[in-house]
């Protein structure tokens, strides 16, 4: 009797750590699966391009509106502020999320010293 007890004991803790085990995988699948969209949905958001009406150069910045077609066929819209003759160009480029207000303070900046600036926006800011 007690051999029988014994085997069938260790079929039901067979059948038990099997149980577990599926369990923790799926729960392991179900884990990594939350975790990837996770990252997904994160870099989507913090990499997408925010579309926001600029509007005119401020008072203070003698700037032509400009805009030149992009490869991708976009328009890309900008400002010109032209410097001195014969002092170089410089163009700056905004970083992710951002757009040319963000780079206005440099701009003033390397206008001011006599370059001329091209600011404009990777996204379709107007």
């Amino acid at each position: 009797m007690y051999s029988v007890f014994a085997h069938v004991n260790s079929a039901v803790r067979c059948l038990v750590v099997k149980t577990m085990m599926r369990k923790l995988m799926v729960g392991a699948i179900l884990l990594g699966i939350l975790f990837l969209a996770t990252v997904w949905i994160t870099g989507s958001l913090l990499s997408s391009s925010v579309n926001q009406p600029i509007g005119e150069p401020p008072s203070d910045v003698v700037a032509n509106a400009v805009q030149f077609p992009s490869l991708s066929g976009a328009t890309i819209h900008g400002w010109f502020i032209q410097g001195k003759e014969n002092s170089g160009a410089i163009i700056l480029m905004h970083g992710v999320r951002a757009n040319r207000l963000s780079m206005l303070e440099r701009a003033r900046f390397l206008s001011g010293t006599g370059y001329s600036v091209l600011l404009f926006d990777f996204n379709r800011s107007l």
